[in-house]
Parts: C-alpha cells; structure tokens; sequence
C-alpha cells in the first residue's frame, strides 16, 4: 500500500528581507503522494508552500544540474 500522506518536522533557515538577517526555524514537511501527484508543503506555521515534486524531482536524479 502507498503512503498517501507524511508528515516530518526539520529545522532550517528562513530570511527576512526587513532586517537582512538569517533566522534557524522549525519547519512542518508534508509529503502527499495520491492521484492528483506528488507534492511538498512547507509550512512554518505563518505560512505554507505547496511544491509539485515531479518538477524538483528531476534536480535530485539528473548527473548534471
């Protein structure tokens, strides 16, 4: 059976353009994988990017970038 749904925290840095600085924050990943396709939801609880994985997938498989 395949995993529809993942859900896994990681931390990682987020900039604000305001003060020009780097900032160390815990973020939500959520991998969904069902009909519709893969994607990946960033979320840092203020905001939350959807990202279609068939599009960066092919950054992580390919030789050459």
């Amino acid at each position: 059976m395949k995993c529809k749904n993942k859900e896994v925290e990681v931390y990682g840095i987020v900039y604000l353009d305001q003060s020009g600085k780097f900032y160390p924050q815990k973020f939500r990943c959520i991998c969904t994988n069902d009909k519709k396709g893969k994607t990946l939801s960033i979320d840092n609880g203020a905001l939350q990017f959807s990202v279609p994985m068939d599009d960066l997938a092919k950054y992580f498989t390919e030789d050459e970038i």
